[in-house]
């Protein structure tokens, strides 16, 4: 962006040249390391693979071209202006993603996992950057910037499918790729605990648990995923409101990993699967217009049914966990690293819940907007956990408890039925508005 059309993030040099420099001192450090030290984050290397090399060479070209057609496009204008021509028809920030992009092809000669956490760093701050110099030309040229972003992405450029359907301020084109980026990533790390089992879960306890969850992640997560974009591309609301609760699941799975696991090969990927779900969660949250939502669903979800559930089970799962963890302190019981992963992780997450099931109850905008989704993130981890002791016995020696499927499946219900209730709630509304719309047009 011009800077006398409107100002640069104020930390925009010092923070890209500080990133650029990390980047390059730990992915040479650690590259370095592979060869000379044996102790490195370096997963696979071009001298091992040389196909690699083909996805160096692809984005270096692609960010050597988005750099240069960004600075030909600003520098052949006369005087300072709003340019959305040239490159700039195609995605609003070239020079941003023509840098990422350059740090992105290091990364196919050596795949360093500390880099690439660095890199994602480097979106994110790249992404809030971008935001904020947005926000700045709005308020310089208003209903023509807001319009140029709903015609060009920010990021990639690529069609904004039916968002235009969907109660957004924004296009979630990067929404979308970024989300199948979780899903692909989620789809290495579970192939690789399924292939590497022995060496990333070393003890007998983690293997028997964990090698049925990354099943679980690609037959329940997976889809969950998959589902949601594919249906908040296509417009739908639900699809919509689903992706948050999908997200979550992933965030309280790989919680668990993270806490659970001792140091090894993929603990980053675990990591950066939290952190792009959280992000992807909070991008949501702040594009999504919660008011023509509330208007939508208010009287038609259920929400004091709803609301109630969600906000026993936040507390249920939140007083377990802290009960169990100070109960175990006081009597000195020893529990496994496991069930301190999950103890925590219920913790963190019922919060959520919670505030979600109150607002709802109030019949907040917030709670229309995040109640689908934890509902669906809560039947998803009761079916998921009915699917992993079911398939448990058969990968390792663990008996089948079919008590323990039992409770589950009664406890799943009541969270099955004002998820179903809220589903149909939405439908039925959604038909309404269609039928009506139908009758004045025949009109």
């Amino acid at each position: 962006m011009n800077e006398r059309l409107g100002p640069e993030h104020p930390l925009c040099d010092k923070i890209q040249l500080l990133f650029l420099s990390l980047f390059f001192v730990v992915w040479t450090v650690d590259t370095f390391s592979y060869f000379f030290l044996g102790y490195s984050t370096v997963i696979l290397q071009f001298l091992i693979i040389p196909a690699l090399l083909t996805g160096t060479l692809l984005f270096l070209c692609l960010s050597v071209y988005l750099i240069s057609k960004c600075h030909k496009a600003v520098l052949e204008q006369d005087s300072p202006q709003f340019v959305d021509s040239g490159i700039y028809a195609w995605i609003r920030h070239p020079l941003y993603l023509g840098m990422l992009l350059f740090c992105l092809s290091f990364l196919f000669i050596s795949v360093s996992l500390i880099s690439i956490g660095i890199w994602i760093a480097f979106f994110i701050f790249y992404d809030r950057m971008a935001t904020y110099e947005e926000k700045r030309l709005i308020e310089i040229l208003g209903e023509r910037y807001i319009a140029y972003q709903k015609r060009v992405s920010k990021w990639l450029p690529m069609s904004a499918g039916n968002d235009e359907k969907l109660p957004i301020k924004d296009n979630l084109k990067f929404v979308h790729v970024l989300s199948l980026f979780i899903a692909g990533l989620l789809v290495f790390t579970s192939v690789s605990g399924i292939l590497l089992g022995s060496t990333i879960y070393p003890t007998e306890e983690l293997f028997n648990n964990f090698i049925s969850n990354d099943i679980v992640n690609l037959l329940i997560g997976l889809p969950v995923i998959l589902v949601s974009i594919f249906l908040t591309i296509r417009g739908n609301l639900i699809g919509l409101l689903f992706l948050p609760g999908a997200l979550l699941f992933v965030i309280y799975n790989y919680l668990i990993y993270l806490l659970a696991i001792p140091l090894n090969c993929i603990f980053l990927l675990y990591i950066t699967l939290i952190i792009s779900s959280v992000y992807v969660i909070i991008s949501l949250a702040s594009n999504i217009d919660g008011k023509p939502i509330q208007q939508q669903l208010s009287g038609v979800v259920h929400e004091r049914i709803s609301g109630l559930i969600l906000v026993a089970m936040g507390l249920l799962f939140m007083l377990q966990a802290s009960g169990a963890m100070i109960d175990a302190f006081i009597n000195q019981i020893q529990i496994t690293g496991i069930d301190i992963a999950v103890h925590v992780a219920d913790f963190l997450i019922s919060p959520i819940f919670v505030l979600g099931g109150i607002l709802l109850w109030r019949r907040k905008e917030f709670g229309y907007v995040s109640g689908l989704g934890l509902l669906f993130q809560a039947s998803m981890l009761f079916i998921g956990l009915i699917v992993f002791l079911i398939i448990q016995p058969f990968l390792t020696t663990t008996p089948f408890l079919l008590l323990d499927v039992l409770v589950i499946s009664v406890m799943g219900l009541i969270c099955f039925i004002p998820f179903a209730l809220f589903i149909r709630g939405i439908t039925t509304n959604q038909n309404n508005q269609s039928t009506s719309k139908k009758v004045i047009e025949k009109a």
